[in-house]
């Protein structure tokens, strides 16, 4: 029975999880939840090992167990680290005075618990296996070798311990994936200094957490043995168990809020731990390696790549100059034989056979590249010692893996250039498609305030074009009130003015009628008298009188009104006269 696993699940309920994962564990625990059911299982852990590279570029593996490094990481005085071939058989240890340089191999695989169980390790064993390894003098960086669905949350703070404890010494921790790196693994993934992949198709992702327990209420009954759970807390331990306790009678508030916080921390670390990974990418999707590259992960590789690039970045840093004489010789699983026979570009001639001066040529690349003084040719021939052969094959082939690796690191970067291009283009593509969506937004809004602001305009020009006309009616209608009462005014003047030269006409009528009566009657009034030589001085012609101002309608009220009043003063004093 798994009971490494069952214990964990029962016991901590924070999950960064695959949910099929999840679902077979769920399975596992329903079926031994009474204890009676035993389940088999079949395979065997992962052990971590110890990783180095022969001088031919082939990868040499070896158990950690065997590989000559104590508990503590330090060189056993009574064994030597090891360099192994792929078989690991026959190996012999490298000597005190060599330098090996060592990767630390350790696997994170199948569910993620802390204590592990029967197939895989639990990352408090791989936390410590990577801090003892961190303190070899020989270690170079370590490499997880991933695949698995995730597992408990606080799972990944012994991975960053382990990780950072390996900083503090100069080392670097990559992350291989082969097969699944999910939510919990997704998480462990950030803390790496590089994530690679092996198969472009394998996903990762699923970045989120949930909360999963089996819960018991008090007085619950078991459907199978009929077996009643009773609990009693002390009255003191009030809060003790208190969001498990409202959990298993439905109230999963308490619960809520320490997920949320919870999960609140990890993804603040996730975003400064990876800060090239998107938000979107944050919410539980899975994605392929290949759709996630500058993201998520930093692109495709394999194990022996991963770990020269381990090797090659701690000398670097380190001053260590490439190719290095203290990389070990390839080693075979075949004794190797003395050989006493030289080998020679050809042979060396003979004194008897050299009739003519010999032709020397001096040497120094060749020497230098394995370590000897001066070497001359003679007569263009020249003889190489077994050993020196040996050095200048193994410095060629040095040469040749030095050549491959940064053909291959040249390969990488085109690719990492021509992923780069094109995530560029796809940002780019995604920025304008956003600016003109943008744009077509601001040209829609900007017409539409266009047409608010032409209909607001019209609508104010008719109601003070309305105004005014009102205002003009208004006005003609006054105007044409006070002309009208002006014109009444006058024609009631001009009809009392008419009258008056009416009367005033008759009594001129009947002053003239008395004239002429009195005319004809001269020298026939009794005792008149001789008729007097004149009558005197002539009376005074009669005054010629002006009838009133007749009304101008090319003049305004106020002039005609002043001309009337002017004429009817005329005719006041004409009348008088």
């Amino acid at each position: 029975m798994r009971i490494g696993i069952i214990s964990e699940v029962m016991s901590d309920g924070y999950i960064c999880l695959h949910p099929s994962s999840f679902a077979q564990i769920r399975n596992l625990v329903l079926a031994n939840i009474d204890g009676r059911i035993s389940s088999t299982f079949k395979g065997e852990k992962q052990h971590s090992c110890i990783v180095t590279l022969n001088a031919d570029g082939t990868l040499a593996t070896l158990p950690q167990s065997q590989s000559g490094l104590d508990v503590a990481g330090k060189a056993s005085p009574s064994k030597s680290p090891m360099v192994a071939d792929s078989d690991m058989e026959g190996s012999p240890a490298v000597t005190n005075n060599q330098k090996t340089d060592l990767v630390n191999l350790v696997y994170l695989q199948g569910p993620m618990t802390r204590n592990g169980e029967e197939c895989s390790y639990g990352t408090k064993e791989i936390r410590d296996d990577i801090m003892s390894c961190a303190d070899s003098p020989y270690v170079r960086g370590h490499i997880i070798y991933c695949d698995t669905p995730g597992g408990f949350a606080s799972c990944i703070q012994d991975l960053r311990l382990a990780i950072n404890y390996a900083h503090e010494r100069g080392q670097r921790v990559d992350m291989i994936i082969d097969g699944m790196c999910a939510s919990g693994g997704a998480f462990a993934s950030a803390l790496c200094d590089h994530v690679w992949f092996i198969n472009p198709e394998d996903e990762i992702g699923s970045i989120g957490m949930y909360w999963a327990n089996f819960t018991l209420a008090d007085g619950a009954q078991n459907s199978i043995s009929s077996e009643v759970y009773r609990e009693y807390y002390a009255q003191a331990s009030t809060h003790k168990n208190e969001a498990y306790r409202k959990a298993a009678e439905g109230d999963m508030e308490g619960v809520k809020a320490h997920t949320e916080a919870y999960l609140a921390r990890l993804i603040d670390n996730l975003k400064k731990d990876r800060p090239s990974i998107k938000a979107e990418q944050m919410s539980g999707e899975m994605y392929k390696m290949s759709d996630v590259i500058g993201s998520l992960v930093d692109g495709q590789s394999d194990l022996r790549t991963v770990a020269q690039s381990l090797i090659d970045d701690w000398h670097d840093r380190n001053g260590a100059a490439l190719p290095r004489k203290d990389v070990a010789a390839p080693v075979s699983s075949a004794p190797q034989q003395e050989s006493s026979q030289q080998a020679s570009v050809s042979p060396m001639p003979s004194p008897e056979s050299t009739q003519t001066p010999k032709q020397m040529k001096t040497y120094t690349h060749i020497p230098a590249s394995i370590g000897e003084g001066q070497m001359e040719s003679v007569d263009g021939e020249l003889t190489l010692q077994p050993e020196q052969a040996e050095a200048l094959e193994n410095f060629l082939a040095a040469g040749n893996q030095q050549v491959e690796q940064l053909q291959a690191a040249i390969e990488q970067l085109k690719a990492d250039h021509a992923a780069e291009i094109e995530n560029l283009r796809a940002a780019h593509a995604a920025e304008v498609e956003q600016l003109n969506a943008d744009h077509a937004e601001a040209v829609a809004t900007l017409e539409s305030d266009r047409d608010m602001a032409i209909s607001q305009i019209n609508a104010d020009h008719a109601a003070e074009i309305e105004r005014l006309n009102a205002d003009h009616a208004a006005e003609i209608e006054h105007l044409n009130a006070v002309h009208t009462d002006a014109l009444n005014e006058q024609t009631q003047q001009v009809t009392s003015l008419n009258e008056q030269v009416t009367a005033l006409n008759q009594q001129i009528t009947d002053l003239q009628a008395t004239i002429e009566e009195v005319n004809n009657a001269q020298g026939r009034e009794p005792q008149a008298g001789a008729a007097p030589v004149n009558n005197g001085p002539a009376a005074p012609p009669a005054p010629h009188i002006v009838t009133t101002s007749t009304y101008d309608p090319k003049l305004s009220a106020a002039e005609n009104a002043r001309r009337r009043r002017e004429a009817d003063e005329n005719l006041r004093r004409q009348a008088n006269c």
